[in-house]
Formats: structure tokens, sequence, C-alpha cells
């Protein structure tokens, strides 16, 4: 952003000594401005990445907020970037996935396994990537086909 705004500030000047006809100034902020934005231009694919990581490790750590911070940052430098985009998705209905997760695995500790199997899929439905979902339900259907041979 501070690279944006200098690179700016660079244009205004040279317009304003450009309209004062003092032309070598208005190149020389011209000048100034690109050599901005092509330093800018080149640490984009490391902002990206290190914004795409950052929402990454914010949606693993439970942090909705940060995460929702990272992958608009990262949809700033790229606006179309797909992992971006998703992350920003997942971020949206995090705080409801994990809610749906916390109660799914105490209905599955109390041996409510419907209901835990319900909740479960419900975080699946809202994130394809809910943590520990799917392995939940393999343990699920396990522990049916493991009573049904049982009985």
């Amino acid at each position: 952003l501070e690279a944006m705004t200098a690179a700016r500030r660079e244009r205004e000047e040279g317009e304003r000594r450009h309209q004062a006809r003092d032309y070598p100034a208005a190149g020389a902020a011209w000048q100034r401005g690109l050599d901005g934005l092509e330093a800018l231009e080149a640490r984009l694919p490391g902002l990206l990445s290190s914004a795409l990581e950052a929402g990454r490790a914010a949606l693993a750590n439970g942090r909705a907020e940060a995460a929702r911070e990272a992958f608009g940052r990262a949809l700033a430098i790229e606006p179309g970037n797909a992992a971006a985009r998703r992350g920003e998705a997942r971020a949206a209905t995090l705080d409801e996935v994990l809610a749906l997760l916390d109660g799914a695995a105490r209905d599955e500790q109390a041996g409510r396994i419907a209901e835990a199997e319900r909740g479960y899929r419900a975080a699946l439905e809202l994130d394809g990537e809910a943590p520990g979902a799917r392995d939940a339900l393999g343990r699920i259907a396990a522990g049916r086909q493991g009573e049904a041979y049982a009985g």
C-alpha cells in the first residue's frame, strides 16, 4: 500500500511539474513513480503467497477474521485467485462450521451417533474441508460396520 501511495505522489508531483513547464523535473518524478511500481510488481508474487499462507494458517487455527483479512489481501493483489476465493468462502462460514463440529463431537462422545453424524455432515455442507469431519464420519461408519459384524 505504501508503494502505491508513493507512486501516486510521484505521479501528482510529475503533473504539477508538467503544468509548471518544468519538464525535466516532471520526467524525473514520473520515472521515480514508475520505478516504485515496477519494484512493487516484482514483490507481488511473494506478497500473494504470504497472504494465502496467512489465510490458511488462520483457518487452521480457527481465526475467521484473520483469515478473511488475509484472503482479502490476496484478492486485492490478484482478484481472480481461486485459492483466495475458496479461502474467503471458508472463512465466512468458519465460526458456524466450528460450532457444528464441536456439537457433533460432543454428541459422538455421548453416544448420540445419529446426531453426531448429522452435525458432521452439516459442517461438510458448509465447508467441504471442515477439519476432522470426514475422519469422524469414517469412524462412525466403521463403528456401524463393527456393530453389524458383531450382531
